[in-house]
């Protein structure tokens, strides 16, 4: 189980930083994935967390960084290290590094939590 999310990981980081974001959430998040955002706030279904990527990704003006630092897979649950330095159109510069805690279920994302770093 953990070599295929590994695998799953390894082609949705490559598929995000080919600025193919929207392309990896169709195949990697499940149906009924929730998605949960540093400030607690819940999202529920596949359909509703895709329209908030498309507004988010619709919002940036400027890239500098949008990287992977690095990622761990234990069990069914993966910690992915994102790293950005973006513009936005309505809130200005953003820079942050974050974690996207995932549980994984049949080779899908089920829950994502995000969590700030260091």
């Amino acid at each position: 189980m953990e070599e295929m999310i590994r695998k799953n990981v390894e082609e949705l980081v490559e598929l995000v930083q080919a600025n193919r974001a929207l392309e990896a959430f169709e195949r990697h998040y499940a149906e009924d994935c929730t998605m949960q955002e540093l400030d607690g706030s819940t999202r529920v279904g596949k359909s509703a967390n895709l329209a908030h990527e498309r507004e988010f990704l619709s919002q940036i003006t400027k890239v500098r960084a949008f990287a992977c630092d690095g990622f761990v897979v234990s069990g069914d649950t993966a910690f992915v290290v994102w790293r950005l330095d973006v513009d936005l159109a309505v809130r200005g510069t953003m820079k942050l590094c974050e974690v996207a805690i995932q549980r994984w279920r049949e080779g899908k994302i089920v829950h994502e939590r995000f969590v700030h770093a260091a």
